[in-house]
């Protein structure tokens, strides 16, 4: 909860793998065998960032994090409300097999992205002075961080893409 406006929000990896998988694994939605291959081992083999939660937690870089296990955008509205601050998102790291899966039945690969869940990637707020010092913590770590906006004054998260605003609800 200490996400502070003009920090850097970030997340340690794409979304959107699990949206698609439990459409296939729930709704019996159909996918090409390497798809559906491809997408069920994020639901069965799922991969915890455990050690880039650690050491950007042992760092000092962060000004709050959480995992998105419940969903992004449920994780990044807890973020923000726990802050007392907004979130104004700029992008959203969709993998490419969810945009595949959404291309082949018509729906929303932000939706997958942001309300899949069961991701366990890690959202991030790190303040601008110390983004390059937690890229390279999460970097020796065997991770990555991706920018995907800022923290402002008010309340809620907003996502601007393709020159939309759009307010995503904080479910997961």
């Amino acid at each position: 909860g200490g996400a502070r406006p003009g920090d850097i929000v970030a997340v340690t990896g794409e979304f959107g793998s699990t949206g698609a998988a439990y459409r296939i694994l729930l709704e019996g939605m159909p996918a090409p065998e390497p798809l559906r291959r491809a997408l069920c081992r994020r639901v069965f083999s799922p991969l915890a960032r455990l050690r880039e939660g650690v050491a950007l937690a042992e760092s000092g870089c962060l000004s709050s994090s959480m995992d998105s296990s419940d969903g992004l955008a449920f994780t990044l509205h807890s973020l923000a409300k726990s802050s007392g601050c907004g979130f104004e998102l700029t992008s959203l790291p969709i993998s490419g097999h969810a945009l595949e899966f959404a291309r082949l039945h018509s729906i929303s690969a932000e939706d997958l992205a942001l309300r899949g869940g069961e991701e366990y990637e890690l959202a991030v707020t790190v303040p601008p002075e110390r983004w390059g010092d937690a890229m390279e913590v999460a970097a020796a770590a065997g991770g990555s961080l991706i920018r995907i906006g800022t923290a402002v004054e008010g309340s809620g998260v907003r996502l601007t893409s393709g020159g939309v605003r759009d307010h995503p609800p904080g479910r997961g």
